[in-house]
């Protein structure tokens, strides 16, 4: 059975009508000819990717691996001539030298001896550093060619001294030194502890007596270092006299009371006097009657009770 449609009640219809084509489109058919050379990439880039997933030697699409490459690279960068620097007049690659705003280059070592001579020698310390030019160039080597250039270590000193130089040209007052590390701090008026701002120090002290901090008591009733260094060798010395050490056993003995014949604790006996080791009689000691505290007259051994 047919079906008829109505074309004056279709809403899909244009008001325009429709329009038959004289000819019909002509189909979308795929090309039945083989492009050999995408085949063979084809080919090529799934082999790549199998021995990836593997493991193995990743291929150029020349045939070449990454190895090969690598090392291509690097007899290229062999080959190539190396560059004199402006300052010591030796020769080095590229990538080893830095260079001033003017285009000037220098290597590593000559850069890193500057910045060592203007942090710890006689050099002034300066907001940049000058180019090393011998010819008197008048620009200055950028921070950003520095922090490529040396370890991170001698940078952060570098940069504690250009702050230090600073806040000394500034002649700032009340500005005061940490005893610990001479890093300048500015502290207001009345502020008794000094705080180093210093990462690499950060102790506190007392700024009239440079001494470590010792709130709440008075600079008077702290021990100063040289104090402290001469009681601890006096107690040292004392020690040493009262200690007598076993000469068998090397146990440290001390006598409180009592004579001067001496038992250590591994049996041996030994004199307080002359520490030597002696008998377990008395006749190590004198026994010739004599007045208190003077020397015996008719022999010269030790006394049993004298300290």
């Amino acid at each position: 059975a047919s079906t008829s449609i109505d074309l004056l009640h279709t809403k899909w219809i244009p008001k325009s009508g429709l329009r038959f084509m004289k000819t019909p489109r002509l189909k979308k058919i795929k090309p039945n000819i083989i492009c050999l050379n995408f085949e063979h990439e084809w080919a090529e880039l799934q082999e790549q990717s199998a021995e990836k997933l593997q493991g193995g030697p990743l291929k150029d699409p020349d045939g070449s691996s990454e190895v090969e490459a690598r090392s291509a690279n690097e007899e290229c960068l062999s080959v190539a001539e190396d560059i004199e620097c402006g300052c010591c007049c030796m020769e080095f690659p590229f990538e080893h030298m830095v260079q001033c705003t003017d285009g000037h280059l220098f290597c590593f070592q000559c850069l890193r001896r500057q910045v060592e001579e203007s942090t710890f020698g006689g050099l002034q310390a300066r907001h940049s550093l000058p180019c090393m030019d011998t010819n008197g160039c008048n620009e200055s080597i950028p921070m950003s060619e520095v922090r490529r250039a040396l370890p991170v270590d001698v940078i952060e000193r570098y940069e504690q001294r250009q702050a230090q130089a600073d806040i000394e040209r500034a002649r700032l007052e009340g500005l005061v030194y940490c005893p610990f590390c001479n890093f300048p701090c500015e502290v207001d008026e009345g502020v008794r502890v000094l705080e180093c701002p210093n990462s690499k120090c950060s102790k506190a002290s007392c700024i009239q007596c440079k001494e470590p901090s010792h709130i709440p008591l008075r600079c008077e009733e702290v021990e100063k270092k040289s104090e402290t260094a001469l009681r601890r060798k006096i107690e040292e010395v004392m020690t040493k006299a009262v200690i007598r050490v076993c000469n068998t056993c090397k146990a440290e003995l001390v006598k409180t009371d009592g004579c001067n014949k001496v038992t250590c604790r591994c049996g041996i006996t030994m004199c307080y006097i002359c520490r030597q080791t002696i008998q377990k009689d008395y006749t190590h000691f004198c026994q010739h009657a004599r007045e208190p505290g003077k020397p015996c007259q008719r022999c010269k051994k030790c006394g049993l009770w004298e300290k």
